[in-house]
């Protein structure tokens, strides 16, 4: 349908006709349409609320700067304009972009072989799959696409998710109580 087709120049083709269908929209600071983000602050309005550390969407175009704000949606703020340093990107299985990590498997790839244990960094989310996978790099590896469930979280101190530890000091508040020596296990950040 010629309707449907808009006229694109690329690097290496200077005009193109595209089915708008095989496009996606790039907004400032790289997000796109359905990322997943995390807002850092607390902001009220007339409009609604959004409160820190809340997950929302990106849904759009800035109306207020398109070049420097996405259109996110809140739980209770349905048209949000954010601005860039406001948003983090949330990737899949929650990893964040800077989080070190340890690969759970062994890769074979061009570029290096990744084993269990070899420690990574979180760079972004895939080039291939960006709503399923996310992109680590190792040391001779700088960009493996991977499944979230192919790397372990390292917390710090070398801690990992599973890890058993024991308790050092007597803990205690209204939502509980911990005992010096008492086992526990990591569960996350």
């Amino acid at each position: 349908d010629p309707k449907a087709m808009v006229l694109c120049k690329f690097a290496n083709f200077q005009e193109f006709n595209v089915a708008e269908s095989k496009l996606e929209l790039e907004l400032p600071g790289g997000y796109r349409i359905g990322d997943s983000v995390i807002h850092s602050g607390d902001f009220k309005d007339a409009n609604g609320s959004v409160s820190d550390g809340e997950i929302g969407e990106v849904i759009g175009r800035s109306t207020s700067d398109p070049k420097a704000m996405v259109l996110c949606k809140f739980e209770k703020y349905a048209s949000f304009n954010a601005g860039l340093s406001e948003l983090e990107l949330e990737l899949p299985g929650g990893f964040r972009i800077g989080d070190l990590v340890v690969s759970a498997i062994d890769f074979v790839h061009p570029c290096e072989s990744v084993t269990v244990g070899k420690r990574g960094e979180v760079i972004g989310p895939s080039d291939r799959d960006r709503s399923n996978q996310i992109c680590c790099s190792f040391w001779k590896c700088p960009k493996l696409n991977c499944l979230p469930s192919q790397m372990q979280l390292e917390l710090p101190g070398g801690y990992r998710i599973g890890d058993i530890v024991i308790k050092k000091g007597d803990f205690k508040s209204a939502n509980g109580n911990v005992a010096d020596g008492e086992r526990g296990e990591v569960i996350g950040r």
